[in-house]
């Protein structure tokens, strides 16, 4: 079951020290006695696997959001100098642009 055998003391020996530092041991990491079960191996994997699918899927969350606000301000710039736009509308939804991705930063950058 994983329980270690029992200590044998032996005065005659000598060897108090190394029974004191044993059971000190014991005291101060009390979990490393305890075996780990099966189950206790999947909820640790089943974690470790939510936790790395949850960052894989933020960072692709940002990398999405940069790359449209990049796209989209990209067009605001083209379609303002080519004249296609009316500069105090371009100007307006420029504006529009960057407080969306100034506040999706601040809301979302708690890494």
């Amino acid at each position: 079951m994983g329980i270690e055998a029992p200590i044998p003391i032996s005065t005659k020996l000598g060897d108090l020290n190394n029974i004191f530092g044993r059971i000190m041991r014991a005291a101060e990491h009390p979990h490393l006695s305890i075996p780990e079960t099966e189950a206790g191996k999947t909820r640790k994997h089943y974690h470790r696997l939510l936790n790395l699918s949850l960052m894989v899927v933020s960072v692709g969350d940002a990398v999405a959001i940069v790359g449209l606000a990049s796209f989209l301000l990209d067009n605001l710039y083209i379609m303002t100098f080519s004249g296609n736009i009316n500069g105090l509308v371009a100007r307006k939804k420029l504006a529009q642009a960057h407080w969306l991705v100034g506040y999706w930063i601040t809301h979302n950058s708690k890494m």
